[in-house]
């Protein structure tokens, strides 16, 4: 397998991808020349990575306001509390559902496009098919006011990456249990969907939620295919899924279980570490030889405390090659249930 997109992203450093990301979502057109000047020697790379980037997340807010979608403060039975959060496609806002009093979550179609409405329509059409307790269910899919809707039950918590994100190497070694039953259970989630015909497509730290009481939940299907629905939503040759966590076969436009395993496998490296493996040093990296690397760099060299079977099943995930992967989520499943919690790890 040519290993170029591989060494394009490692080389970049992660503020790239975060600050070009931020100035796309809040509406600005930000400038690759001003980004690759700032990067003496990656001059190609960065290019190449940041108009990929532009084209996977196909933001609407360019050119447009940087303010919220301005909505009234009631559509229908649902009175809007606080914006929650947005993403290339949506926007999710708290709200009240009147009839009954019980808080929600709202998730607001922001373009009128009709593939973007096809695509709010296959993530119904992927919630509906799941049952699963560590997957958001979706209550209702709508229209209301000419605005396409999703209700979903309100998950008082934060993102993986937000929620981890000040932990020490010490805090992840004393909350080993913790972190590997977050692991079994996104497992757990993947191999549900996967039996139900779903790909998630997009699986990341931003979209898995940790509550208050410490439970994990897969949310944001946007991306996700549906066996037996409309493929025209994504034909052969689509690049689909957030850059820095797709699998290499997804920059080719194609996509299966084991591609979905390989995100898991990376968002799996950031949690069980606290970095993101693009952003080893070239001392971290000593002992993997760039141009023929066939996977990220060892999970154990940052995470020493990890069991070495756990250890060895991440590292299998983020292989390059598919092959070399774990067939299906329910491998992970099986093998993290067989784990041993090491002492210190309540």
């Amino acid at each position: 397998m040519n290993p170029s997109m591989e060494d394009r992203v490692a080389a970049i450093p992660a503020w790239v991808e975060e600050e070009f990301r931020r100035e796309l979502r809040s509406g600005q057109r930000p400038s690759i020349p001003r980004y690759t000047a700032r990067c003496s020697g990656q001059e190609h790379e960065v290019r190449a990575y940041l108009e990929l980037l532009e084209f996977v997340e196909r933001t609407p807010f360019a050119g447009d306001s940087a303010e919220p979608l301005a909505l009234p403060a009631r559509l229908g039975d649902y009175h809007l509390q606080q914006l929650l959060g947005r993403g290339a496609m949506s926007a999710v806002y708290r709200a009240r559902h009147l009839p009954t009093q019980t808080e929600v979550a709202l998730k607001v179609l922001t373009i009128a496009r009709p593939a973007m409405r096809a695509r709010f329509t296959q993530e119904a059409t992927a919630l509906q098919r799941l049952r699963h307790r560590a997957i958001v269910r979706l209550l209702q899919t709508t229209v209301i006011d000419g605005l396409w809707l999703h209700v979903l039950p309100l998950i008082n918590g934060e993102p993986l990456n937000r929620h981890v994100r000040d932990w020490s190497d010490n805090d992840r070694r004393i909350s080993g249990g913790r972190l590997l039953q977050w692991a079994r259970e996104t497992a757990s989630a993947l191999t549900h969907a996967h039996d139900q015909g779903v790909l998630h497509r997009d699986i990341k730290p931003e979209n898995l939620l940790i509550t208050d009481d410490n439970r994990i939940y897969l949310t944001d299907f946007g991306l996700s295919r549906v066996e037996g629905a409309d493929h025209r939503l994504s034909t052969a040759g689509d690049v689909i899924g957030t850059p820095r966590y797709m699998a290499p076969e997804q920059f080719r436009g194609y996509c299966d279980a084991r591609s979905d395993i390989y995100a898991w496998g990376v968002t799996m490296w950031e949690l069980m570490t606290g970095r993101t493996p693009w952003d080893t040093t070239t001392a971290d990296r000593a002992s993997v030889d760039v141009p023929s690397a066939v996977s990220l760099p060892p999970v154990g060299q940052h995470a020493p405390w990890l069991p070495m079977e756990v250890a060895l099943l991440i590292d299998q995930c983020c292989h390059f090659d598919p092959r070399y992967r774990p067939r299906a989520a329910a491998e992970l499943y099986r093998a993290l249930n067989d784990v041993t919690v090491p002492d210190g790890c309540p």
